[in-house]
Formats: C-alpha cells, sequence, structure tokens
C-alpha cells in the first residue's frame, strides 16, 4: 500500500483547505522527509486526517465534533492510494446544519472509489459507512488497527519496551502488539473452569435437599384422591336437581307476585281514563269542528286583506303633499345651482394668464434655490474637513513625540544589557543540555534501584528456591499416598485396569438409572388408568343427564305447539279488523284529489269546503298497532320453538359425540374413552419384565421393585464418587507436582541470570554517574558567560529567569526598531497634513462669495412671483379652480336628476292610490261571500254559528298534547291487559310440571347442606392434588438432578483440562506463551532489517517468561550482551528494526511502502540522530518512503524535504510550503 496524495479542509488546528501531493516535486521520489512545527502546531492532525479519510477514526479516539475547526461548519479529507497495482480514493466528510458553525452536526459521510483506466474517472465502490467499513480491508488488506501498526511505526514505543522492567514488559508488549485476546482467554478459561467446578457441588448440593415419600405413601394418597373424587361426583348430581328444583319454585312465586302487580296497573289505567274524560270531551268538540277550520281561516284572511288595504290607501294620500313640495324645492335648486356655474367659469378665465407666469418663475427660483443649498452644503463640509485636518494633525505631532520618548527608552535598556545578545542562540543549547541533565539524572537514580533491586531479587530467590524444594518434596509424598488409597479400592490391579472397571460400573449406573425411570414411568402410567376410568364414569353420567333434559324439551315443544296455535288465531282475528278500518279510511284519500270548481264524484258538488281539512285517522292507527302487536307477540312464539328445537339438536348432537355414529363411522368420547383405557392396559403390560409376578397394578409391588432399583443405583453413585474424588485429588496432585518441578528450574535459571547481571548493572551505575558530571561542568560553563552559577536546585529558575531576559530581549529590540519606522512614516503624513489644510482654506473663500451673488438674485425673483398670486401655489390654485368649475357643473345636473326623480316619484303615488281604492272594493264583495259560506256551513255541522265553531277549535300545541295523552292511555291498558294474560296462562303451564312437592325453603336447605360437603370435599381433594402434584414434581426434579450432574461433570473435566493447558488467574499463563511465540517472530523479521541497516547486530529472545531481548554481536564472535548495554544510537537501530518488523507482521497481507514516524528524536544526541536518519534513508533502497513527524530543530538541516507547519495564533495553523 502507497500513499499518493492527502487532501483535508478545517480539521483541527488546520483551518483551511490544504493538500499534500506525493507524486509531485519535492515529495517525489524522496525516500525520508519530514513534517515538521512548533508543539501543538497540527502535526500530527494530518496522520488524523489519513486514517479519518480511510478508516473513519483516529487513534487518538477524538469524537468527529471535535475533529471540526473552531469556528467552522464543515470539513473534509480525502486521500489518495495505490493497493494491488491499482489506485484508489477514500474520504471522509462531516458538516453542521445549514452549513453554519452554531448548526446541529449532522451524519458523516463516507466514499470509497476506484479508479478506472478506460474511463479515466473514478467509479464509486461503497458509500454507506457499513459498506465502506467492509470494502475498504479488502481493498488494502489491513484493519484499523492493523494500519497503524504498520504505517505508523512504533519505534518509541519498542525503545520503552527495551528499558522496561521485567514486570512492565508484557504490557508494554501488549499493548504494541494487540495481544491482549491472549490474556483475556487465559483468564477466562480459569474462571469457567472454576464456574463450572461450583455449579458442579451447587447442582449435588441442590439434588440432597430434595424431598421423596415412599411408594406406600404415595399410593395411599392416589387412593384418597379417587375416593374423594367419586364422593364429590355423586353430590354434584345432587346438587344438580335440587337446582331445578329451586329454580321452578322461584319461577311460580315471581309469576304470582307478576300476575298481583298487573291487576294493580290495570285498575290504576282505568281511573286514568276516568281523569282524562272532560279533555276527552274538548278532543271530540275539536274533532266535530275541524272540517269548517279552512273556511274560517279562509274568513280570516279575507278581513286582514281589508285591512291592509285600508292602512295603504291611507298612507299614500298622506304622502302625496310632500311629494308635490318635494318637486318645487328640486326646482329652485336646479335654477341656483345654473347661476354657481357661471360665476366659475368667469373666475377661471380671469386668472389663468397670472397663473402660467407665476410656474414660470416657480421653475427659475426652485433651481437657483437647490443651487443655494448645495453651496452651502459643500461650505459646511469644507469646514468639518478643515477641523478634521486641524485635529489630526495635532494628534500626530503628540504620538510623533511619544514614540521619540518609547524608542529612545527601548535603546537606553538594550544598551545596559549586551549579555543578553546570544541568548537567542544559546537558550535552545542550554534547553537541549538541561533535557539530557534530566534524563542522565533519572538513568543515575533508575542505575541505583536496578542495582539495589537486583541484589534484593536474588536474595528472595534463594529463599524462593529453598521453599520450592521443600514443597516439592512434600507433593512426592502426597502422590504416594493418593496412589496407595486407589490400590486399596482396587487391589491387585493397576491404574489402567481399575479404569475399565469403572467404566463398566458407569455403564451400569446408566442402566439402573433407566430401569428407576421406568419404574416411574409405570406408576404415572397406572395413576393415568385410574383417572381414564374415572373419566369413563364421568362420561356415563352427562349422557344419563342429556337424555334427561332430551325428554323435558320434547314436553316443552309439545306445549309451545298449542301456544302457537292460540297466538295465531289472534292474529287472524287483529288482521281481518285492520282491514275493515283501513277501507274505511280509503275514502278519505278521495278528499285530497278534488279541485275548486271540479264537481265531487258522490255528492257532483262544485264547492269544497273541507277538501283540505284531513279528520283523524285513530281507529285505523289503533287497528294497526293491535295487528302489529299480535304478529309480533306470534314471531316472538316462533322464535322461542326455534331455540327449543335448536337446544333439542344440540343435546341430540351431545348424545351423538358421546355414543358416536354408527352410520357414518363417527367415534364417541364414550368409545374414545374406552379405546384409551385399552391402550394404557398394553402400555402397562409392555413396561414390565418378563420374570414379574403378583398384581401388575399393585403400587406396593411397584414401589417395592423401584425401591430396589433405587439402592443399587445410589451404592453405584457412592462407589463412583468416591473413586472420582481419588483421581481427582491424583491428577491434582501429579498436576502441583509438575508446576513445582517447572518452578524449581525456573528459580534456579532466574537466580543464575542475576547473578551474571550484577556486574554489568554495577559498570552501568558508574557510567552514568560520569556523565552526569561531565554534562554538570559544560552547563556551570555556559552560565558563566551570562554571569549566572550553575546549581542543581536552582536550574530551573536560573533557566526560566533566562527565557524572561530573552524574551524582554527581542521585545525591547523590536520596540525600538518598529517605533523608529513609525517615526520616519509620522514626520511624512505631517507634511501633508499642513499642505491640505492650506488647500482647504483656499476653496473656503470662493465658495463664499458664489453663495452671496446667489442669494441676491433669488430675493429679487421672489418678490416678482409674489405681486402675481401671493404666496399660493401656481398648480394647486389652478387645480382649485377647475375644481370649482367642475363642481358646480356636477351640482347643476344632481339638481336637475332631483327634479325628474320627484316629478316620477309624484306619478307613481297618483297611480297606486287608485289601484288600492279598486282592491278595496273588491276585496269586500269576496268578504261577503265568505261570511255568507261559513254561517250557512256552520249551523250545518251543529253549531249556531261561525264563533261557536272557532271557540271549539283547539291551539296546535294543547291538540298534540291531548291526542299524545289519550293514545299513550290507550297502549298502556292493552299492553296491560295483554301482559296478564300471557303471565296467567305461563303460570298455568308451569303448574302442570309439578317437580316437586317440598318446599323452597326445604329444597335451599338441603343444597345448602350439600354445597357445604362439597367444599369440605374440594378443600380436602386440592390438598390432596398438590401433595400428589408436588411428588411428582420432586421426583421428576431429583432425575433432573441426576443426569444435570453427569453432564456437569463431563463439563467439568473438559474445562480443568483447558485450564491446566491455559489457564491462570492473572492471565500470564496463555499470556506470556503467545507473546513469546510473538516476539521471537519480530526478532526474526528485525533481524532481515538489521543487516540491511547496520550489519552487524542481531536479536533473540533470552527469557520467556520476562520476555527479556539480547544482542549478538557478530563483529565479536556472536558475543552475547543485554540490549541495556548499547549506545542511544545502537539502541535507536535495535527499536527501529523492531518497530519494521511489527510493521511487516501487522501488513503481512499488504505491502507497505508509505511510513511514519511521529515524534521519538527529542532525545537523540547530534551524532545519534546522524546514524537514526542515515539508517532511515537507507529504506528508500526497498521502494519505501518515510514521513517523521517531529518539532526538533536540527531534523530541518538534516532532512531535505520538508512539511512545514507554521502557527497562525488563534489556535490555527497553516502549511506554509513544502521544499
Amino acid at each position: 500500500m502507497k500513499i499518493l496524495q492527502i487532501s483535508l479542509q478545517n480539521i483541527n488546528s488546520l483551518r483551511g483547505a490544504t493538500q499534500i501531493n506525493f507524486e509531485e516535486p519535492p515529495l517525489q521520489g524522496a525516500g525520508l522527509f519530514a513534517i515538521t512545527g512548533d508543539t501543538g502546531s497540527g502535526k500530527t492532525t494530518l496522520l488524523d486526517a489519513l486514517t479519518l479519510a480511510l478508516y473513519g477514526q483516529v487513534a487518538r479516539g477524538t469524537e468527529a465534533e471535535q475533529l471540526l475547526s473552531y469556528g467552522t461548519g464543515d470539513s473534509f479529507c480525502e486521500v489518495l492510494f495505490e493497493a494491488n497495482g491499482k489506485r484508489y480514493k477514500s474520504s471522509w466528510a462531516a458538516w453542521r446544519a445549514n452549513r453554519s458553525a452554531t448548526g446541529n452536526l449532522q451524519p458523516v459521510k463516507r466514499e470509497l472509489s476506484v479508479w478506472e483506466p478506460e474511463a479515466q474517472a473514478y467509479r464509486i465502490l461503497a458509500e454507506k459507512i457499513r459498506e465502506v467499513d467492509a470494502a475498504l480491508p479488502e481493498v488494502t488488506g489491513l484493519n484499523f488497527e492493523q494500519f497503524c501498526r504498520s504505517v505508523m511505526l512504533a519505534q518509541g514505543e519498542f525503545a520503552a519496551f527495551l528499558n522496561a522492567k521485567p514486570s512492565n514488559r508484557s504490557d508494554l508488549l501488549e499493548l504494541i502488539t494487540g495481544t491482549q485476546i491472549y490474556s483475556d482467554l487465559s483468564k477466562a478459561a480459569f474462571e469457567r473452569s472454576k464456574q463450572e467446578k461450583q455449579q458442579l457441588e451447587n447442582l449435588k448440593e441442590q439434588a440432597s435437599q430434595v424431598q421423596l415419600l415412599s411408594t406406600e405413601a404415595f399410593q395411599a394418597l392416589q387412593e384418597k384422591l379417587g375416593n374423594a373424587s367419586a364422593e364429590r361426583s355423586a353430590i354434584a348430581g345432587k346438587l344438580k336437581r335440587l337446582q331445578e328444583h329451586s329454580i321452578w319454585l322461584q319461577h311460580l312465586n315471581r309469576l304470582a307476585l307478576q300476575i298481583s302487580s298487573l291487576q294493580g296497573k290495570l285498575e290504576e289505567q282505568e281511573a286514568a281514563f276516568l281523569a282524562f274524560a272532560p279533555s276527552q270531551e274538548q278532543l271530540d268538540l275539536h274533532r266535530q269542528a275541524a272540517p269548517l277550520h279552512p273556511l274560517i281561516t279562509k274568513y280570516q284572511e279575507q278581513y286582514q286583506q281589508q285591512q291592509n288595504l285600508r292602512e295603504r290607501i291611507k298612507g299614500y294620500r298622506a304622502a302625496m303633499p310632500g311629494l308635490q313640495e318635494g318637486a318645487q324645492k328640486a326646482d329652485s335648486q336646479l335654477r341656483a345651482a345654473g347661476q354657481a356655474f357661471s360665476s366659475a367659469k368667469a373666475k377661471l378665465q380671469e386668472e389663468a394668464p397670472k397663473i402660467k407666469e407665476a410656474s414660470v418663475l416657480d421653475v427659475t427660483i426652485n433651481a437657483l434655490g437647490k443651487q443655494i443649498h448645495l453651496q452651502k452644503a459643500k461650505q459646511e463640509k469644507g469646514e468639518a474637513a478643515l477641523a478634521q485636518l486641524e485635529q489630526q494633525a495635532a494628534a500626530l505631532n503628540a504620538s510623533i513625540h511619544n514614540n521619540r520618548q518609547l524608542a529612545d527608552a527601548a535603546r537606553q535598556w538594550l544598551d545596559a544589557h549586551p549579555q543578553f545578545a546570544a541568548l537567542p542562540t544559546l537558550l535552545p543549547k542550554l534547553k537541549s543540555q538541561r533535557e539530557n541533565l534530566r534524563d542522565r539524572y533519572r538513568g543515575r537514580q533508575d542505575a541505583q534501584k536496578a542495582l539495589d533491586k537486583l541484589n534484593q531479587q536474588i536474595k528472595t530467590t534463594a529463599a524462593q528456591l529453598e521453599t520450592a524444594t521443600a514443597k516439592h518434596q512434600q507433593l512426592k509424598r502426597q502422590q504416594a499416598e493418593v496412589r496407595s488409597a486407589l490400590e486399596a479400592f482396587f487391589p491387585g490391579i493397576s491404574w489402567e485396569q481399575s479404569q475399565q472397571i469403572l467404566q463398566r460400573q458407569e455403564q451400569a449406573k446408566h442402566q439402573l438409572e433407566k430401569e428407576v425411570l421406568q419404574y416411574h414411568k409405570i406408576m404415572e402410567l397406572a395413576a393415568e388408568y385410574k383417572e381414564s376410568v374415572q373419566e369413563l364414569h364421568h362420561i356415563e353420567d352427562v349422557l344419563a343427564s342429556l337424555h334427561a333434559q332430551d325428554d323435558a324439551l320434547s314436553l316443552q315443544i309439545q306445549n309451545q305447539l298449542e301456544v302457537l296455535d292460540e297466538l295465531d288465531q289472534h292474529y287472524r282475528y287483529k288482521e281481518t279488523i285492520y282491514l275493515d278500518q283501513q277501507k274505511v279510511a280509503n275514502y278519505e284519500k278521495d278528499r285530497a284529489n278534488l279541485a275548486e270548481g271540479a264537481p265531487c264524484p258522490l255528492c257532483f258538488s262544485t264547492d269544497h269546503p273541507f277538501r283540505q281539512s284531513q279528520p283523524a285517522a285513530f281507529f285505523v292507527d289503533r287497528a294497526k298497532k293491535e295487528w302489529e302487536d299480535a304478529a309480533q307477540r306470534l314471531q316472538a312464539a316462533r322464535d322461542d320453538m326455534q331455540q327449543l328445537y335448536q337446544e333439542h339438536r344440540d343435546i341430540g348432537r351431545e348424545i351423538q359425540a358421546i355414543l358416536g355414529g354408527k352410520e357414518q363411522g363417527q367415534e364417541g368420547s364414550f368409545q374414545q374413552a374406552n379405546r384409551q383405557l385399552g391402550k394404557l392396559e398394553e402400555q402397562l403390560k409392555a413396561l414390565w419384565a418378563p420374570d414379574l409376578q403378583g398384581d401388575w397394578l399393585a403400587p406396593a409391588y411397584i414401589g417395592s421393585r423401584l425401591q430396589q432399583a433405587q439402592a443399587k443405583l445410589a451404592q453405584t453413585q457412592g462407589n463412583e464418587q468416591k473413586v472420582q474424588r481419588l483421581s481427582m485429588q491424583l491428577a491434582e496432585a501429579d498436576k502441583q507436582y509438575i508446576e513445582t518441578s517447572h518452578q524449581l528450574e525456573h528459580l534456579r535459571r532466574q537466580l543464575a541470570q542475576y547473578e551474571e547481571e550484577l556486574p554489568t548493572v554495577k559498570q552501568k551505575m558508574a557510567d552514568t554517574v560520569q556523565y552526569y558530571q561531565e554534562l554538570a561542568g559544560e552547563i556551570a560553563a555556559a552560565l558563566a558567560q551570562l554571569g549566572f552559577s550553575f546549581s542543581e536546585q536552582t536550574f530551573k529558575n536560573t533557566f526560566d529567569a533566562l527565557k524572561k531576559y530573552e524574551a524582554a530581549w527581542a521585545e525591547k529590540e523590536l520596540q525600538a526598531r518598529e517605533t523608529e519606522l513609525k517615526l520616519k512614516g509620522q514626520e511624512g503624513d505631517l507634511k501633508a497634513l499642513q499642505q491640505q489644510l492650506l488647500a482647504a482654506q483656499s476653496l473656503r473663500s470662493e465658495q463664499a462669495a458664489q453663495l452671496s451673488q446667489d442669494q441676491q438674485e433669488l430675493e429679487t425673483l421672489t418678490a416678482k412671483r409674489h405681486s402675481l398670486i401671493g404666496t399660493k401655489d401656481a398648480d394647486r390654485y389652478q387645480e382649485l379652480l377647475e375644481a370649482g368649475l367642475e363642481q358646480a357643473e356636477t351640482e347643476r345636473e344632481a339638481a336637475r336628476e332631483s327634479l325628474r326623480k320627484a316629478e316620477q316619484e309624484l306619478s307613481a303615488a297618483s297611480s297606486a292610490l287608485k289601484v288600492a281604492v279598486q282592491d278595496l272594493e273588491g276585496a269586500q264583495k269576496q268578504y261577503q261571500q265568505t261570511a255568507q259560506s261559513l254561517k250557512t256551513a256552520a249551523e250545518q255541522t251543529g253549531f249556531k254559528g261561525p264563533e261557536e265553531a272557532l271557540e271549539a277549535l283547539l291551539p296546535p300545541d294543547e291538540l298534540q298534547e291531548l291526542e299524545r295523552t289519550e293514545k299513550q292511555l290507550q297502549q298502556e291498558r292493552y299492553n296491560t291487559q295483554e301482559a296478564l294474560g300471557n303471565a296467567r296462562l305461563e303460570l298455568e303451564l308451569e303448574q302442570k310440571k309439578a317437580l316437586t312437592q317440598e318446599s323452597l325453603q326445604q329444597i335451599q336447605q338441603q343444597a345448602e347442606d350439600l354445597m357445604q360437603a362439597q367444599k369440605e370435599l374440594d378443600v380436602e381433594r386440592g390438598a390432596l392434588l398438590q401433595q400428589i402434584k408436588t411428588q411428582e414434581a420432586a421426583r421428576e426434579t431429583a432425575a433432573a438432578y441426576l443426569r444435570q450432574i453427569e453432564l456437569q461433570q463431563q463439563a467439568c473435566r473438559r474445562w480443568a483440562r483447558l485450564n491446566d493447558i491455559i489457564g491462570s488467574a492473572d492471565g500470564q499463563k496463555f499470556r506470556k506463551f503467545a507473546q513469546s511465540l510473538t516476539l521471537q517472530r519480530l526478532a526474526q523479521l528485525a533481524n532481515h532489517h538489521l543487516q540491511d541497516l547496520h550489519g552487524r547486530y542481531l536479536v533473540q529472545l533470552q527469557d520467556e517468561d520476562n520476555l527479556e531481548l539480547e544482542i549478538i554481536d557478530t563483529y565479536q564472535a556472536d558475543n552475547r550482551r543485554s540490549v541495556k548495554t548499547l549506545s542511544g544510537g545502537e539502541s535507536f537501530l535495535v527499536s527501529l528494526a523492531l518497530a519494521l518488523g511489527l510493521s511487516d507482521l501487522a501488513g503481512r497481507r499488504s505491502q507497505i511502502q508509505s511510513l511514519f514516524i511521529d515524534e521519538g528524536f527529542g532525545t537523540l544526541d547530534e551524532s545519534t540522530l546522524d546514524t537514526a536518519i542515515s539508517t532511515l534513508e537507507n529504506l528508500q533502497s526497498k521502494g519505501k518512503a518515510i514521513g517523521i513527524i517531529s518539532h526538533v530543530g536540527a531534523l530541518k538541516e538534516r532532512i531535505g524535504v520538508q512539511i512545514q507547519v507554521q502557527k497562525l495564533g488563534n489556535g490555527f495553523s497553516r502549511i506554509e510550503g513544502m521544499n
């Protein structure tokens, strides 16, 4: 994999668009390049953009929201790379809503594309986050962790690993290589083995707590339950019969009460009819007068029409004088409007020439006024500019004076402190020496600690060796004791033969468990057989009950048929009455078809006074209601009949479901129960062994055989547990013996190693002290040149003071230089201001003279204009005159129109008065005719006159209320009579049944006694059922525990074997094994790189337990020595080779051609730094390009190709350029 180009925008401190192209000079072909800049400038941000564009995440674990540059609304990064001969483009983008810096963060967008040479364009491979995450490792051959380890070299981490303490090496190697999983697996195996053992103990403890009854006791419980169930069934049958008798007696009582209530209700309704008699008379009189209602209405309407006509004629005559006066007034207004129009026209003709001349003068005056206004504005602006120039000149003079004082003070301070001029070049060297001194001080302390620790380790290891030897001998004796116990259990048999016997005992145990389960199954089937017998008896009881219900329904159907005949006759009678009443009502329908003036088909009269008045159809409605009620009762009886038929059919189907259908070949529940009994008998017989004798359903016999099998099983399990316990003790003793042997060997080798390291550590202590003293002398000499002394305690304060003096010197020098430059500029600005002042004063004089001349001319023109029309506006004045003329003309036309309307209204009122008089004469004639007809019709109807007939008519609301009350009383009386008849009929039918002679109280007392007995039996049966279910559950639980314990023992053995191989509580066993293999492979890969880089050294794993590496010096006859004896440059070569080896190991599926090293050069001296750079440049021969990210200033001089990151202030940076 090779990085070709990195593009980014608004990522962390790198604000704005940035692009680094490795395919263009100077980066093209550069084997080594540097990314330089101050600390915090954003150098590592380039690596963040690289991993972000590829994998959507950064090694530092920063969230996407924190990656956006502050104050920006979007960010973007893109990487072009080459893999497997193809070019790819991977991008990442994030933005806020509306691209605003304050908007909410939107979902991240990612995309992966491949270059298509034929199309000369990129083709999208994936554009969803999950798709990109899946596709990118396939393209590059690396996941995120592998990419970070293979492309970003861990040279600094391996340098720390080489110098780490033995207790920290494993953690560092795990962090570098990502081998945490092996430690997790080791811990998981240990914990799982521990959990499985605990689970086995828990199962055994739970199994021992299960309580089981004997077989005899369990059978006794079942017998008691059967007896209680049979007794309860008998009580239930008796209760059912008593319940039927009780319901029948209660129904008779309810019917008697209902009849009594209905009789009382009927008497109340008769009394209500008597109370309604006066209202009934009013209602009858209204119905007698109802045919006269249309003629009376016509009589009243004609009378009202005459009154309306008289009022209209009166109004017309009163309005005539006013209409005549209005016409005269309109004529006078027309003559006045004509005179006003003539005056306005003459005025306009007189003033028109003056207005025209004044308009011309207004144009000239306005133009001259605008010119004067502009001159005044220019004059005011010139005065303001002149004042501003004078203020600027004064301020500039004051600033020149102040700056001259500042420049003189800065120069005086610089002259007083000349020794600080060398600080900018001297301080970086002092800083480097200070850091080296600190490192050497810590190195001296670490060396002393290492020496003390090594002495302590030698002492501790010797004591541990002595303790381990005593424990090893004790374990050997323990092994012998356990073997003796096993040989005593199997006398005269070897250990291998005892295992074969154990296997046969295991098989015998399984056979006994099957036999125990078989006996339990037999007991369950025996209980099920008894339940089936009881079920068969229950079916027989149900069948008898159904036959009884069928007989009762047959009797009810016969009774219902008789009721239907009676209701059908009643229905036909009511139907006949309704049809007769309907024929009578049909004559009334012809009345609505009569036309005024046409002859009646019955009496041939052409006068139809009752044509619009319909008499009440009370009797027809009543007959119809009684007929409909009879139909409803008949239908209800038919529905009841259908319900009885349906119940009869349902009972027949239930009986058929029990007995089955012979013709259809259906099997009923009775046959099913018999067949189930036969099936259970066959299952029970099949389970019995051929040698068993006696009653095959006897619980005692089954229980005895079950106890025998359980006793054999318990004995076999006890022997197995004893042997297993001894076997586990022997295995544990063997395991501890082997571990102790390994521990003894390890302690011996460790003690020898410590004694071998002791001279080397002492020599390193002496060298470290010498290096520290030499460097302290160099620092003291440098400080003496500046007038300071060296002390370990005050060196930090001295260095901080020198940094302040350096800053002060730079500040004073910059202040003096900038102030002097500023003074030169200000003096030139002052001369220019003085010239501008002179020009402004001359322009002010010229503007004042021109303004005075224009003002005099304006006054002359204004006086002439006033002599014409005064101060009036010419255009407005002419508009007013023209508007007055137009208004006068409009008023004249309005007066003419008013006169015309007044004359029209006067003429219309005269015509309307004549028509109204004629209408009144015709209305009086019609009224007289109608009055005569009404009088004749009233006498024929039975009234003395129209007034009496009119008095008999009721108001609509009162009429409606009386008719409603009449109908309600009739309907209520009819309903009550009908309900009373039905109740008496039903009581007669129920009394014929004669179900019992006992009273209701006697039946209820018997039922209560039986229910109490049934309740006591239910309590007893519930307790027995609960005891049986508890025992059955306990038996199932015991069997399940036996199966679970066997399975758990197998699981324990599996996990114990795995724990013996890799398990440990701290995860060290498998972790160190896996890390030693990883470190051996890393050493092999690193040796290949060391041969290319230097050719002298090789690395090799020395101690697998402590992950210790040693160096093989091929120039000194393959001499082996500790990596701690390497110099700074040699240590860098080894750590770099290990980092390159890790890159090869992590990227084994991809050829890595682009590498980066982030920092790691700050602690190297000049010679070591040269060695490191030369080493890295040699990697170019392998086609690799390496980028060094560092803030070390010396790299700028040693590496030709650089990417410089420059701070801008406010926390932002930019890439200045590449050279």
